[in-house]
């Protein structure tokens, strides 16, 4: 599993990123990058109170550094995870770009649940320090404009699946040779 690749786990806040990309990372021992962690650093701000969205230059600056780390992890032969609510395409292109201009493998997974769960979700999270800047309204605002993938993506619904079934099912889905046809329509 050491091959160099790039996995990108994107979808609406809440919807299960973040403790999926940490499983993975733990499992398969690679480097994770998450847009929160990022931008908690650069901003200084490393825990969120109340209910926040990215500004337009938090963005840019977080999605931006996001790629040059990428971009060295994979240079220098490291796999790599990326998670972020990745709203827009062009977001999502650059990373899939990075993957199409080294010649790796590229994994588009889009996470999604019932608007409720992800509202319970927040509720929790904003009940704890947390790096997570979105509450429910900058998640109802995001949704509203959120550009759902028309490419090719493994979609996964993270409504009524534990953390330990979603982070076993996508191993089995992106290593596993029963499911080499799948990954070559990637």
């Amino acid at each position: 599993m050491k091959s160099s690749f790039i996995i990108l786990i994107f979808g609406l806040p809440g919807s299960g990123k973040t403790t999926l990309s940490r499983g993975l990372s733990q499992e398969i021992k690679v480097p994770l990058l998450t847009t929160e962690y990022i931008r908690s650093r650069l901003f200084n701000e490393i825990c969120v109170k109340g209910d926040k969205d990215f500004s337009k230059k938090e963005l840019d600056i977080t999605y931006n550094t996001i790629l040059v780390c990428a971009e060295y992890l994979v240079a220098s032969g490291s796999a790599v995870i990326v998670d972020g609510v990745y709203r827009f395409q062009s977001q999502r292109e650059q990373i899939k770009n990075l993957a199409n201009k080294v010649g790796i493998k590229f994994f588009p997974i889009f996470l999604h649940c019932l608007d409720e769960v992800i509202i319970d979700r927040l509720i929790a999270k904003k009940k704890i320090d947390s790096i997570a800047p979105a509450g429910v309204e900058t998640f109802k605002r995001i949704k509203r404009q959120y550009e759902y993938p028309s490419d090719k993506h493994i979609p996964i619904d993270t409504s009524n699946i534990t953390a330990k079934e979603l982070t076993t099912m996508v191993l089995d889905l992106l290593f596993s040779k029963k499911n080499d046809k799948i990954r070559r329509t990637l």
